[in-house]
């Protein structure tokens, strides 16, 4: 369901698409509307390739919307203990 959201959003002209909460890589990731090349890689909580260079696509040069931090942060799945009691 949530594959099939992102595809009607890119579609309808949406350009910064991605699902998240699933392991879907491809469908997780942002990718530049111009080049097609893979800005942020995103698994889950995990961050892999980080391609924007000064809020720009570091392969073809578009300005992308938004505010990001010149490397990718160390972002990860958290895990917290829970005890359960009757």
């Amino acid at each position: 369901t949530l594959r099939r959201a992102r595809d009607m959003a890119l579609r309808k002209g949406c350009r910064y698409v991605y699902v998240g909460n699933v392991h879907a890589p491809d469908a997780g990731s942002t990718w530049c509307p111009r080049c097609h090349g893979r800005l942020i890689e995103r698994d889950g909580y995990i961050l892999g390739e980080w391609n924007l260079q000064d809020g720009k696509c570091r392969f073809c040069g578009l300005p992308i919307p938004g505010v990001f931090e010149p490397n990718p942060g160390s972002w990860a799945a958290q895990r917290v203990p829970v005890r359960l009691t009757r």
